[in-house]
């Protein structure tokens, strides 16, 4: 494919070579996950200047990156970039969204976004465990999700093997005890131990965190506890006036 001529510069082909050439080149040597330049501009006098690009590079390959490591600065990033970069989460943050998902699988953790929306409601993140997350790393996902001033409810939906469901269902309840998540909570937690971790979830003091084992039931009711919650604030806003 002669992408000069797709991108109707053909006279900038050498260029256009050499640009592909060495972002192909730096996406194999760099182990990158994404690369993107947007936009390359095209000048009054037919110059080619790459104006903007993103690169990132898969977290599992950053052993043989030590270099990409060492330069990396934190203080570049927000506060939930950073909890996210610390605890080594797969975190990606959507617009506008007010629902927070944690999920253990990039594929359950898309369903669960995709049904949130076909239901009416906002995925504001994808947040993924994976298989065989530890005690630190859920409880970092929690304190995330309770920092993120655009999340009003969170939806926990796993399906725990690794991961036992009774597990993570401590985590939630210590996570209330000790008041580091205090925002509306759902959770579905199917697989092994999922019994034990139902009792557990009801064994908690508070309405705001409930346990349903329905997919569609459970992401009504994260819908529905984000929308109680925005009304919440928005008659505590109303009252500061």
């Amino acid at each position: 494919m002669d992408v000069a001529q797709d991108l109707g510069v053909h006279h900038q082909k050498s260029l256009m070579t050499f640009i592909v050439k060495h972002m192909y080149d730096l996406f194999i040597e760099r182990d990158v996950e994404v690369m993107e330049i947007n936009p390359i501009t095209l000048t009054s006098n037919n110059e080619l200047f790459v104006n903007h690009a993103k690169i990132k590079i898969d977290r599992d390959s950053l052993y043989r990156q030590q270099e990409l490591v060492m330069r990396k600065d934190l203080s570049q990033m927000n506060y939930i970039e950073r909890i996210s970069e610390l605890a080594q989460l797969s975190l990606i943050k959507f617009e506008q969204g007010n629902i927070g998902i944690i999920s253990n699988s990039a594929g359950y953790c898309m369903a669960t976004c995709d049904v949130i929306a076909s239901m009416g409601g906002r995925p504001a993140n994808f947040l993924d465990l994976q298989g065989s997350a530890y005690h630190e790393k859920i409880s970092a996902s929690l304190i995330l999700m309770d920092s993120d001033k655009t999340v009003d409810s969170i939806f926990i939906n796993m399906y725990c093997g690794q991961l036992p469901a009774d597990k993570m269902a401590v985590v939630v309840k210590e996570a209330y005890a000790k008041s580091y998540c205090t925002k509306p909570i759902t959770v579905r937690l199917k697989g092994t131990n999922s019994e034990e971790a139902l009792s557990i979830i009801q064994s908690i003091p508070t309405n705001k965190i409930v346990c349903i084992e329905d997919f569609n039931d459970a992401s009504q009711m994260a819908i529905q506890m984000a929308e109680n919650e925005r009304q919440l604030k928005l008659a505590a806003f109303s009252e500061g006036f």
